[in-house]
């Protein structure tokens, strides 16, 4: 018996933000109340308990045994928000037996708060007692369900424009049913106003230019999904605009009835858009020149000239569960509705750190653009994944999938690749049968691996994949050098920390899965010590003999929040099987551990984008 009511927050779709509050800023637009919708999903398991909810009170009741009734009551939101404005669910959590006090199972409830896009574990409130023993053991005795009391926070993000909306709920959760009451809430008013463009760094004349190229990833598309240029026609699109802005040097304004002439000399085309803005077209990136008349109202003739960088920075995503963004559906399943992936036979998000990388470095300069592939697949290896063909996690009826580095030659075609994104060498270890094979058995690493009647242990055959990995590291790098990929713009990533909570002590145990077994803590130290540790040392070596760039970071800055941590950036198994409905996504970097993961490859990505402060130039062009 497994029961839960939790405080979500999600569904927010302001353009731009990607589900992230956006920065505040003075606004006239303010959050309103629609009408809350109750019980939305209409599926809790009549079979197994009856339902009860209203406005500011959600209750089950459990008809099987252990026969309890346990309620959430909370405080309904205000009718508005103000963007940046928080409201707090002070939610009291009751529980009561109302049959035998003899009975197999569990006999507890959560409540639990749903940030974003994933169950937050930090705000846990349990009344009950959850009973350990196996489902199916002889009849237990626990202690009654009692009362207990939990605050939940929710911030208002900042609106960008009306009509923008966000919600946030209180769910209760019964295994594979669900009830919860929605608040959604929809932006009205005016928007605040866009900040005016930085003059430029440079032009010479009595007019100042500068530039902007549209934004080409992280743009959302009509089914809700971040859009993603994903065939070779989208990468290759064989025409990129830049938008002018021209501004007289003596303050005055531009006035619709000034006449603006615009050279471009290599030009597709250009043409005047208004009052000072015009936008010119070519056909390749590189390095050109704009030379800009001006004849104003006012009688007097201004002109400039500038040299700029058509830059569309093209980044490839390879690799394992750590790239494809694994663990953090783009939409996580919501009672009758299953969880929506960019591709579900890769488990491919763009919640992954390496979409994050793309979309961060696409935001950050308004004069370069990002076109971003992604290929990184759910448990993909060097050689079945990268080099060789995969199925993917979730093969369905598809076809097996041809290796990355063949995918991402046959779509980039002759463009330059500026940037290679790679996370790879777990699965080559074994990762998901390595963490089942130590649930299954006590002192796992002496076991015999992977089968009970195996000649070596598990630790043997650690010890012998990782001896292999150099050798597949080796491989990995003549494959990239064959498709003209320069060692420089390769970015490896090493593995973060899973084992340890918030002290940075080992979880006691890292995982325990009820009729299963545990993870023990000895379990989780040695495979810290015997499995992450060479593996990140492995991915060091090959980085340092290749010449590629080694992003490191990880494991220290997971290391206060790995599985059992208050603040773990890890998912959990009920998150896996709550989001996904299946126990994949376990281990995983939840949305905020990818988002740290993000921040270190975009340090080293700017790094060598931007050389001195320049952007770097296209190489051919």
């Amino acid at each position: 018996m497994c029961v839960a009511a939790a405080a979500a927050v999600g569904g927010h779709r302001a353009e731009g933000s990607g589900g992230t509050p956006a920065r505040s800023g003075a606004s006239a637009l303010t959050w309103t109340l629609k009408k809350p919708q109750i019980n939305p999903a209409g599926d809790p398991d009549p079979a197994a308990s009856a339902i009860t909810a209203r406005d500011g009170s959600l209750r089950w009741e459990i008809q099987d045994p252990p026969e309890a009734t346990f309620e959430a009551s909370f405080k309904p939101p205000p009718a508005r928000l103000a963007p940046g404005a928080t409201h707090t669910f002070a939610v009291t959590v009751k529980g009561a037996l109302t049959g035998r006090k003899d009975v197999q199972g569990f006999r507890h409830l959560d409540a639990i708060l749903l940030v974003g896009d994933r169950w937050d574990g930090r705000t846990a409130v349990t009344v009950g007692q959850n009973c350990n023993d196996p489902i199916g053991a002889a009849p237990m005795t626990c202690t009654a369900p009692a009362s207990t009391k939990g605050t939940f926070t929710v911030r208002a993000p900042t609106p960008t424009k009306a009509g923008d909306t966000f919600s946030f709920g209180v769910s209760a959760l019964n295994c594979g049913g669900a009830c919860y009451i929605r608040y959604e809430y929809v932006a009205s008013g005016q928007p605040a106003p866009k900040p005016k463009p930085k003059p430029p760094a440079s032009s010479a004349g009595t007019l100042g230019i500068d530039y902007t190229m549209p934004t080409r990833f992280g743009l959302r598309g009509r089914d809700g999904l971040v859009a993603y240029q994903d065939t070779a026609r989208e990468i290759n699109p064989g025409a990129w605009r830049v938008d002018f802005t021209v501004r007289r040097k003596d303050g005055r304004p531009c006035s619709t009835r000034d006449a603006l002439a615009v050279t471009a000399p290599k030009a597709v085309r250009s043409r005047v858009d208004g009052a000072c803005r015009f936008h010119v077209t070519y056909k390749r990136e590189g390095t050109y020149s704009v030379k800009v008349m001006l004849k104003a109202t006012d009688g007097k003739r201004l002109s400039a000239q500038r040299t700029f960088v058509v830059q569309d920075w093209l980044i490839v995503g390879l690799g394992d569960s750590n790239g494809s963004g694994e663990g953090v559906p783009d939409v996580p399943r919501r009672g009758a509705y299953s969880e929506r992936w960019q591709n579900r036979q890769c488990h491919r998000s763009a919640n992954s750190y390496q979409a994050q990388t793309a979309r961060a470095i696409e935001r950050r300069d308004p004069r370069t653009s990002v076109t971003f592939v992604h290929l990184a697949c759910s448990g993909a290896k060097i050689s079945a994944g990268l080099l060789g063909a995969y199925e993917g996690i979730e093969p369905g009826s598809n076809l097996p999938l041809r290796p990355q580095i063949a995918q991402m030659k046959s779509l980039v075609g002759g463009r330059e690749i500026d940037a290679v994104l790679i996370s790879v060498g777990v699965n080559d270890l074994g990762f998901g049968p390595l963490v089942a094979h130590c649930i299954a058995y006590q002192g796992c690493a002496s076991t015999p691996f992977p089968e009970t009647d195996s000649q070596e242990t598990l630790e043997q055959v650690m010890r012998s994949r990782i001896a292999s990995l150099p050798g597949l590291y080796d491989r990995l790098s003549r494959s990239l050098k064959r498709v003209g990929i320069p060692a420089r713009r390769v970015f490896i990533t090493q593995y973060f920390d899973s084992t340890r909570d918030e002290k940075g002590d080992f979880c006691n145990p890292l995982i325990s899965v009820p009729g299963k077994g545990s993870f023990t803590r000895a379990e989780a130290m040695w495979a810290h010590d015997q499995v992450l540790v060479p593996l990140n040392v492995a991915v060091r070596a090959a980085a340092q003999k290749h010449g590629w760039r080694l992003v490191t970071g990880a494991p220290e800055g997971f290391r206060t929040h790995g599985y059992c941590s208050q603040s773990s950036w890890i998912v959990n198994l009920t998150e896996s099987l709550l989001n996904q409905l299946n126990k994949e996504g376990t281990l995983h970097s939840t949305t905020r551990g990818n988002t740290f993961q993000a921040g270190l490859v975009t340090k080293a990505m700017r790094l060598e984008f931007y050389a001195g402060g320049r952007t770097r130039r296209p190489a051919r062009g």
